[in-house]
């Protein structure tokens, strides 16, 4: 049927047929019929080509011709302009590709594909022409050849695709799309900022085809050379000059990092890079040189390995990036700082390392002349490129001498900074540092625009280089930090008097927008450094600036309108409660003070406003509870009114957290109930070991709170909104039977009566006549199925019975057999609901399908792992890492 379809096919379309071209310029039924072409020719040959046709080639010659012509075809459609059709045919081409390369090899093969050993077949004399003298030409050269590695050519599929790889190989070349979006733009204060737009279905197709490409380098490395090389010579010609050609056979270099012998490598990126510096020299016009410089810039940054293997090549690629770094063509800066930092990242030990015929290590070179490096430089670029120095300079062993080359390298921002703050014009930082650096003196310069603007970028610049200084940047810190808390104080209390005197309508001023952000920059540089996990020395250090910190952020977030609270509050708040616990115990009543009532008092109001407030609170609740839960605890048990309030607060929060329509709040609520109920728990388990007023105060927490956490995790389980929290809503469940069902709580939960209707009132009334009391397993059963008989009296008693009993006795044993059967019952009851009736639950699998999900990826990272070339050298599943000896962290 196969051969059929394709003598069909052939009738249809003469060999001589350019599809490109008829797909072009041919109408909708023509342009249809291609796209219903491809789909043919990929399922069958995807689904049937291996398994059913070509085991049949050895007894059906003709089929052999059939195959090849069927490949032939979809090699045309593949370079039809239209995405969606390339798209149908890479999966397919990826597909074969792949099964190539894992192909079983028999003969003396060793692996690689044997397209060189034939003599007849190389990169000049490829056939070119219509498919039937291609498909002669194939077969009379495997049969001829007297290499014995073309021997059984009818079961050695590689050698039978030979063919159709090299031109594959093409296509792909020519197609390669841009590898990430980068979106230079300018923000609401004309800040120009850079945004990387991930995953979309440009970078996806990029994915799919650098996949692809990889597997056809490994297939035959010396054809893929062959190819690139032929096509880079050709843009060397006079007229062969093309951009959109040069970009995209340049981002099929950088594609295939890894994917060849690192010998092979290098001759090749020599080459390569040689020919594109000539170019370079040799091409005249800005925007000409602008396009190759890019290229140069990208293929360098692809190959870190080959760089660190080879000084020289990667001192003189620094500098000519620092060259580059002033050249104005628009996205040319912008690339050779992401450059530099990609290899500062990569390369970072060879800059701190005296190499062979230097007198000094090149990092000394680098932030000498960094004057002249970056005085062309936007601030967005700076920043690129001092976050690169933090990395190189982290790296140092010596601790002092890592301090003298942060204290360099920064000495111009820290003079600007010096100047702005103390109207001082000197040059000498000595000097401005003995007129007092630590204060502000110049109020009425640093609130004009043009100064917020410049300070804002200098915090900027603190900010990317302490991110990859790590503890490295204390030093800094403690020379700009009570300065650093002035400025912030000071801006708070202009846009505090600014908002009192012109109303809400200042908080759309350009100064007062301006002097947020850089109250915002302050926070974000807090946050970055107190939120890494420092050695000791530094760690207790640390806590000197913690006070001065929490006096200027706290009292200002309380005081604030609204409108000019900065959620980055609540986010520094939770660094300092994850790395300092500790030094914050006896701080915990004050600061859930001033940040839990004005958080609350605007998130509260709808669920709309303060998106971002609202996340950095509720992962606040989630940090203190995981990291302060005793000190909370101890507040609760002390059983004063303001331990109560403050206990009932975070509580209500939570409940009001996971009642919130917005999926990541909701399931943070989920998971801080989860934590805390468990800490609970763990609590009441060693509370016999401890005292009876801890355990008094775990009778206490589940009297006043049990029954409101059930009624509200039934409310958010069955209202189908909140359909995405089901996994860890049966959790809570599972938990909070299984607590009354073993026995776990002693205090009777009947006896607080908030919440419990008439009904309930008179049940337990009841029960407890002639001195039995009514259990709390009893009760909760009991408590629940009035419950749910209250909100969904259609589904009857005997089904809710039903239902209750059932989570209760499936609660105590939680294997993974009861908790599949716990959940399955959850959703049974749910889908028998009106509520859940006719629409669309597969949320309720979403555990399922993750955790499939999550094998398939790891099966996928296994995979691509095992294929050289496969994982990026930027990948975080990369394991080509310097190797670094253990150094001294002493201060």
């Amino acid at each position: 049927m196969y051969c059929g379809s394709i003598e069909k096919i052939k009738e249809i379309i003469p060999p001589s047929t350019n599809l490109a071209t008829a797909y072009a310029q041919g109408h909708d039924n023509l342009q249809k019929f291609i796209q219903n072409l491809a789909l043919f020719l990929t399922i069958v040959l995807k689904n049937h080509g291996k398994t059913v046709i070509e085991p049949l080639i050895a007894s059906h010659p003709n089929i052999k011709e059939a195959v090849l012509y069927g490949h032939y075809i979809l090699v045309e459609v593949s370079q039809v302009k239209e995405r969606e059709i390339w798209k149908i045919c890479l999966e397919y081409w990826y597909t074969l590709a792949a099964d190539l390369f894992h192909e079983p090899i028999t003969g003396n093969n060793n692996g690689i594909s044997q397209s060189n050993s034939f003599g007849q077949l190389n990169s000049n004399n490829l056939f070119l022409g219509n498919p039937d003298e291609f498909i002669t030409q194939t077969l009379l050269l495997k049969k001829n050849t007297g290499n014995p590695n073309a021997m059984n050519f009818t079961n050695n599929r590689r050698q039978m695709y030979n063919e159709i790889m090299h031109k594959i190989r093409e296509v792909i070349i020519n197609r390669m799309p841009k590898p990430e979006e980068v979106l230079i733009i300018e923000d609401e204060n004309g800040n120009i900022i850079r945004e990387s737009v991930k995953d979309t279905d440009s970078i996806q197709l990029y994915k799919s085809m650098k996949d692809t490409l990889i597997y056809l380098t490994h297939l035959d490395p010396a054809d893929t050379q062959s190819i690139m090389i032929e096509k880079l010579t050709e843009q060397v010609g006079p007229k062969g000059f093309i951009w959109d050609k040069l970009n995209r056979l340049c981002w099929a270099i950088g594609s295939i990092t890894g994917a060849q012998k690192q010998e092979e490598e290098k001759r090749f990126l020599v080459h390569v890079i040689r020919e594109l510096l000539e170019l370079c020299d040799v091409k005249r016009g800005k925007d000409n040189k602008a396009v190759i410089a890019s290229n140069i810039m990208y293929i360098v940054g692809q190959y870190p390995r080959f760089l660190r293997a080879h000084w020289k090549f990667l001192k003189t690629v620094v500098n000519k990036l620092f060259e580059f770094m002033h050249e104005l063509h628009p996205g040319v800066q912008d690339m050779a700082c992401d450059t530099f930092l990609k290899i500062a990242q990569k390369c970072k030990r060879k800059f701190v390392v005296v190499q062979m015929d230097e007198s000094t290590i090149f990092i000394e070179e680098i932030i000498l002349k960094l004057p002249n490096t970056m005085s062309d430089l936007k601030p967005n670029q700076i920043h690129t490129f001092y976050e690169a120095l933090g990395h190189i300079i982290s790296i140092h062993n010596d601790p002092q001498i890592r301090r003298v080359l942060v204290q360099k390298s920064l000495e111009i921002p820290n003079m600007t900074w010096a100047r702005l703050l103390n109207s001082n014009n000197s040059n000498n930082l000595n000097e401005i540092n003995n007129n007092n650096n630590s204060s502000v003196n110049n109020v009425k310069g640093i609130l004009e625009l043009e100064n917020i603007q410049m300070l804002t970028n200098l915090i900027k610049t603190n900010l990317a280089i302490c991110k990859s200084l790590n503890e490295n940047y204390y030093f800094q810190l403690l020379f700009i930090f009570n300065a650093l808390m002035e400025v912030y104080q000071l801006y708070s209390s202009e846009i505090s008097s600014s908002i009192a005197r012109l109303g809400h309508r200042a908080t759309g001023m350009i100064n007062i927008r301006s002097m947020r952000t850089a109250k915002q920059q302050i926070l974000n540089l807090m946050e970055e450094y107190f939120n890494q996990r420092h050695s000791i020395d530094f760690h207790n250090q640390n806590t000197n600036f913690i006070p001065k910190l929490l006096e200027a952020i706290l009292i200002d977030y309380q005081n604030n309108i609204p409108e000019a609270r900065d959620g980055e509050v609540l986010t520094v708040l939770s660094g300092l409660f994850s790395q300092y616990p500790e030094f914050l115990a006896d701080k915990i009543e004050p600061i859930l003070e001033t940040t839990f009532g004005p958080t609350l008092s605007i998130i509260t109001f709808n669920f709309e406003d303060y998106p971002t407030v609202r996340v950095c609170f509720f992962n606040l609740i989630k940090v203190i509870l995981k990291n302060e839960f005793n000190v909370l605890f101890n507040i609760f048990m002390g059983k004063t009114v303001k331990g109560y309030t403050i206990f009932k607060l975070i509580i209500d929060s939570i409940i009001w957290g996971f009642k919130h329509p917005a999926r990541g709040v909701a399931e943070t609520g989920l998971e801080i109930l989860v934590e805390l109920l468990e800490n609970v728990n763990n609590v009441d388990k060693s509370a016999a070991n401890i005292n009876e007023a801890v355990r008094s105060g775990v009778d206490e927490f589940y009297k006043m709170f049990f029954i409101k956490i059930l009624s509200d995790i039934f409310y958010v389980l069955t209202d189908s909104v909140h359909k995405s929290g089901f996994k860890l809503q049966c959790l809570l469940l599972k938990n909070l039977f299984s607590s009354v069902e073993t026995n776990q709580i002693r205090v009777p939960l009947y006896e607080n009566t908030e919440g419990l209707d008439e009904n309930m009132m008179n049940v337990i009334k009841n029960s407890n006549i002639g001195g039995n009391r009514m259990s709390n397993a009893q009760f909760v059963r009991i408590y629940t199925m009035n419950l749910l008989l209250n909100a969904f009296g259609n589904l009857g008693r005997v089904k809710i019975e039903a239902f209750v009993n059932g989570l209760a006795g499936s609660s105590v044993n939680w294997s993974e057999e009861a908790k599949e059967g716990f959940k399955e019952g959850i959703r049974d009851f749910l889908i028998g609901m009106n509520e859940f009736a006719g629409k669309d639950n597969s949320e309720l699998w979403t555990e399922e399908r993750e955790r499939e999900m999550s094998r398939l990826k790891e099966e996928e990272d296994k995979k691509a792992m095992a294929v050289p070339g496969m994982i990026g050298p930027y990948d975080s599943r990369h394991n080509d890492q310097e190797i670094y000896p253990d150094r001294d962290n002493n201060m």
